[in-house]
């Protein structure tokens, strides 16, 4: 049923019904993880929050598949950011990344933040190196689980963009890491 309505349209009464019959397993199933994720991961595919919220935190805090568990925190995060909580999507992204360290998107939305605050701060502030090699080391653990992951090369290359005014060599490696991205899009892209 979601494979189903993610291949055509989601629509309101799609969404709630798929999670009602997730949630329905979770609840039969006590330590099914991947159940009361899915149930968040419907109504989040038709922007119901509020309830994929409650999902999310149902299914973090289910003893059983901590992989499942650390994409509920992921998302969460996802939730929060877009709400404009930061501070709270980051806290959600780094228990995720702490659950599972192979999980690609809450890395890629923690340097995300990070090359957001080195923007505010800007390169002179003693913050920003720490900033940097944070994001650095959150992208390269990236690329150590998907070699081919666009949106890795892409923040990567924007990470060094930032601090080119006092060291040039900066835009070298930031247009060489978004080449690379460039390459791996194209790689993937679907013939036309």
């Amino acid at each position: 049923f979601f494979q189903q309505n993610d291949k055509a349209a989601w629509n309101e009464a799609g969404c709630r019904g798929a999670a009602e019959r997730f949630e329905s397993v979770a609840k039969s199933h006590g330590n099914l993880v991947a159940a009361q994720f899915m149930a968040g991961l419907s109504y989040h595919r038709c922007n119901l929050v509020k309830e994929a919220e409650g999902a999310y935190q149902a299914a973090s805090r289910m003893k059983g598949d901590p992989a499942k568990i650390a994409m509920a925190l992921s998302n969460l995060g996802e939730i929060y950011y877009r709400a404009g909580k930061l501070d709270g999507a980051k806290q959600y992204w780094e228990s995720a990344v702490k659950a599972n360290g192979k999980l690609v998107a809450a890395r890629i939305n923690i340097a995300t933040l990070e090359l957001e605050q080195m923007r505010k701060i800007g390169d002179r502030d003693s913050k920003w190196k720490g900033l940097e090699a944070d994001a650095r080391f959150n992208l390269s653990n990236v690329l150590g689980v998907d070699s081919d992951n666009v949106a890795a090369y892409t923040v990567y290359g924007l990470i060094y963009m930032e601090g080119h005014k006092r060291n040039k060599n900066r835009l070298d490696l930031a247009k060489l890491l978004l080449h690379e991205g460039k390459k791996r899009n194209e790689k993937y892209a679907p013939l036309q």
